[in-house]
């Protein structure tokens, strides 16, 4: 208990000099000191009562016993008689309740009348031992925090966990991070699935569309690419990768397939009617008719995206994430796209005009 009363002592300290923690608890609670009423036998053994007879008496007193029943239409209702003490050490002047002296003036009774519970109790102040939960057959503590609004759970999380590796646990206590960060986690490994599952269902969408797993892998590859400009962007702005910067790229990645199918689109009606001209006179008037309506979006998504980068800890992710990423996005679907289709046409879209 010593070693995990330490360990719990130290993670109290790092997170209170973490930033981003606030309203810093530990679930050991230490009231200092109590009142400890020791029972003396020899007396006890006189008036004829066993010390389970008066731990009896004082537990009833304390916790309480049920005196009676109501019984109501719906449920029965138990009345609970029980000293009302003084928990919180208020003047016993100022208030009504029972203090120590209460509990010692108590009568008990024993074979020959009653006595006060003070002629066989010695009251004395103890140094209170901490509360410690078991579970599982283990000793459990927990150090908790509320994130300031200018912070995010993981971040802070992550920020308390560099800090706390430095100051070492001892020998038979391991950490856990839960909380709100271990959902976040979890939900992480939820959307990261259903982000898999959506490429697929894009996938099998786009091969509808084109008729060719080619072109369909081509604009899945901008989906990928533009995580560059996801990490980066946040890297640059000094943002987490946290879920709503995660919840960004899946909402980015729609807006990513749907510029990449117009331009794409473009440049096969082109290429199924070339008029006399060659592949690369198709390919570039195609992405060029699509250069204004992609960059006009993309600005225009960019900048309504710009107030809420600065609402809050918890949304300037995913909006950093859109802006940079649909940017880097826009520049890869203008160059890179026009590229691939130059070097790989497909035979379905474009046939060599006969010299």
């Amino acid at each position: 208990l010593d070693d995990l009363e330490r360990a719990v002592s130290a993670g109290e300290r790092v997170l209170r000099s973490t930033k981003g923690a606030t309203e810093i608890a530990t679930s050991i609670k230490d009231d200092g000191t109590q009142f400890a009423l020791t029972i003396d036998r020899a007396k006890a053994a006189e008036v004829g009562l066993s010390p389970a007879q008066v731990a009896g008496t004082l537990r009833t007193a304390v916790s309480g016993v049920v005196a009676t029943t109501i019984k109501t239409d719906n449920e029965d209702i138990d009345v609970l008689v029980s000293t009302n003490l003084n928990p919180s050490w208020r003047e016993p002047r100022d208030t009504t309740n029972v203090d120590i002296n209460g509990l010692l003036n108590l009568p008990i009774k024993t074979p020959y009348g009653s006595i006060l519970l003070g002629s066989i109790l010695t009251p004395s102040i103890e140094k209170s031992n901490a509360v410690i939960r078991r579970e599982n057959q283990k000793n459990i503590a927990t150090v908790s925090a509320q994130t300031e609004s200018t912070a995010t759970p993981v971040e802070v999380a992550n920020n308390f966990k560099k800090a706390f590796e430095k100051e070492g646990l001892p020998d038979g206590v391991s950490m856990k991070i839960g909380g709100e960060t271990e959902d976040v986690n979890k939900s992480f490994s939820e959307m990261g699935i259903a982000f898999l599952a959506g490429l697929v269902l894009m996938l099998a969408i786009l091969v509808l569309e084109f008729n060719s797993f080619r072109y369909s892998f081509y604009l899945l590859m901008l989906v990928i690419l533009s995580l560059i400009g996801v990490l980066g962007g946040l890297a640059l702005t000094g943002q987490p990768f946290s879920f709503s910067s995660l919840l960004g790229i899946i909402a980015l990645a729609g807006v990513i397939i749907n510029h990449a199918i117009i331009l794409v689109d473009s440049i096969i009606v082109r290429m199924k009617n070339p008029e006399g001209r060659t592949l690369e006179e198709v390919v570039v008037d195609g992405a060029a008719s699509r250069l204004r309506p992609i960059v006009l979006t993309t600005v225009t998504t960019v900048v309504g995206m710009i107030p809420l980068a600065g609402a809050s800890a918890l949304w300037g992710p995913l909006a950093f994430a859109i802006m940079f990423g649909l940017s880097f996005a826009m520049i890869l679907t203008l160059v890179l796209t026009p590229i691939l289709v130059y070097q790989n046409p497909g035979k379905q879209f474009w046939k060599e005009p006969a010299a």
